[in-house]
């Protein structure tokens, strides 16, 4: 599965208050999505990809720091849009963390779960606490960075895709149902309550 990270907005959770983020803050917060990412990997196959606001660029970039795939939406853009095209595209094979409903909803459409921040980032402090393993460079120095720019979207292919496309293909859809065929089922009773409850339940679990 794929976890579409609302960068700022999980940032700013992190760190209230603070009038502007710097570079170290960042780093930080990509180094343990790194970690978190790399010990779930023994359990599970997953991958995380982290969508920022604006950029330096009127064209979306992608690049990849302390070994996270990062997105910058583009100047003047921002990062809820490019999570919900995602989210369209990867439906039920991703997972959003955000804390911005509005956002969640719009993704909720597409049959994309969410983490509110609080919820995941519990996750991400307890199985970091685990013993980790011997992967290098997943948490290098503070001022240690692996950069890769990506060119303009029509000269590249989009660094998620190439990364979890294999992942996608393999998620199961419910059967009789085709992607183009899946609908948001209609929450009307408490049952409708209850099963949802299950599956955000079952979704900790498989992700903490």
């Amino acid at each position: 599965m794929l976890l579409l990270i609302d960068a700022y907005n999980v940032i700013r959770f992190l760190r209230p208050g603070e009038p502007g983020l710097i570079e170290r803050e960042i780093l930080w917060f990509l180094k343990m999505l790194r970690r978190y990412v790399v010990i779930k990997q023994r359990e599970m196959r997953c991958e995380v990809l982290v969508v920022f606001d604006g950029g330096l660029f009127a064209h979306k970039t992608r690049e990849i720091v302390s070994g996270v795939p990062v997105v910058y939406a583009g100047k003047g853009r921002c990062a809820d849009d490019v999570l919900v095209e995602y989210a369209e595209q990867y439906r039920e094979g991703a997972v959003l963390v955000s804390n911005d409903r509005r956002l969640a909803e719009r993704a909720l459409h597409f049959r994309t779960q969410r983490f509110d921040v609080p919820t995941f980032w519990q996750m991400v402090e307890a199985v970091c606490a685990r013993e980790m393993p011997d992967v290098p460079g997943v948490m290098a120095g503070p001022d240690e960075v692996v950069k890769y720019v990506s060119p303009q979207d029509d000269e590249y292919d989009d660094l998620a895709a190439q990364m979890v496309d294999q992942l996608m293909r393999d998620t199961p859809v419910a059967p009789g149902l085709t992607k183009k065929d899946e609908k948001v089922p209609t929450r009307t009773s408490g049952t409708a309550t209850g099963k949802k409850e299950r599956a955000e339940k079952a979704l900790r679990k498989k992700w903490g």
